[in-house]
């Protein structure tokens, strides 16, 4: 099967933002970096409170407690705007252009070859580690790789060959289907 695959702008900026939703380490980086930030403006608030005058440290309690909580509710929203943000100022500035150039894909039994110019990188079936399902394109995980194919330049057939292809060659508990989600 040979596909021709082409990011957009918006596709590349989703893909950003699914990576950091969606990989454990990243994950587990940010719920640290969200509780470290809550327990700082707790202790900074905690220190004020406890310098300013008796009848004014309750106010200084309620007021750092608001900051914490707003804090620790909004820290992923604010993540994944800096993301967005990040991301298309850096397409903006040129950085991008190889991963948003059109790309000729070949798929078959031996894995996802890609190639451009002179150059061709193929991921294994046995390379790739986790895929996600979604219902306008599918992202695959290898070891030293990240593919991101949007359906939007697929037929139906492609996509569903596609699908056939990774069914067939990757195992099952590796993929995760975000569809409708």
């Amino acid at each position: 099967m040979r596909i021709k695959v082409q990011l957009s702008e918006q596709d590349f900026v989703d893909f950003n933002v699914f990576h950091v939703q969606n990989d454990e380490s990243v994950i587990k980086g940010l719920k640290k970096q969200r509780m470290t930030s809550s327990l700082i403006i707790a202790a900074i608030g905690g220190l004020a409170a406890f310098m300013t005058k008796n009848e004014n440290r309750i106010y200084m309690i309620l007021i750092t407690l608001g900051l914490v909580a707003f804090t620790y509710l909004n820290f992923n929203k604010s993540i994944v705007r800096s993301i967005e943000k990040r991301t298309k100022r850096e397409i903006k500035a040129g950085r991008f252009t190889t991963a948003l150039s059109a790309v000729d894909t070949t798929i078959d039994d031996e894995g996802i070859s890609q190639h451009e110019d002179e150059q061709r990188a193929t991921v294994k079936w046995e390379a790739i580690h986790k895929v996600y399902l979604c219902d306008d394109r599918i992202y695959l995980y290898a070891s030293n790789a990240a593919l991101a194919i949007p359906f939007s330049t697929l037929s139906n057939d492609e996509v569903a060959e596609l699908k056939g292809y990774i069914e067939q060659n990757v195992n099952v508990d590796l993929i995760i289907d975000k569809q409708g989600v």
